[in-house]
C-alpha cells in the first residue's frame, strides 16, 4: 500500500494553476475532484480518474484549490 501523496496548501481562486490536470478544490467545507485545462475549471467529481474524463465546465469558478506538493514516484 503506498503513503499519500504530499499536497500543497490552498490556495485562493485568484491563484490560477500553472499546469493543466486535475486538483482537490473545495466547497463549503467538502472536498471534491476538478480538471483545470489552463483556463477553465470542469464540474467535481470524486475520484481524480472521473475528474479527468469530465468535459462540463464548473458553474463555480471562485473556489480555493490545491494540487501534489511533489512529483509523484514513477
Amino acid at each position: 500500500m503506498s503513503a499519500a501523496p504530499n499536497l500543497s496548501p490552498w490556495f485562493p481562486w485568484s491563484w490560477q494553476p500553472g499546469l493543466p490536470g486535475v486538483y482537490q478544490r473545495e466547497y463549503r467545507g467538502l472536498t471534491h475532484y476538478s480538471r483545470w485545462d489552463g483556463r477553465l475549471w470542469y464540474s467535481d467529481a470524486a475520484t481524480v480518474e472521473s475528474a479527468a474524463a469530465v468535459t462540463l465546465p464548473a458553474s463555480q469558478q471562485m473556489l480555493t484549490w490545491r494540487g501534489l506538493a511533489e512529483q509523484p514516484p514513477t
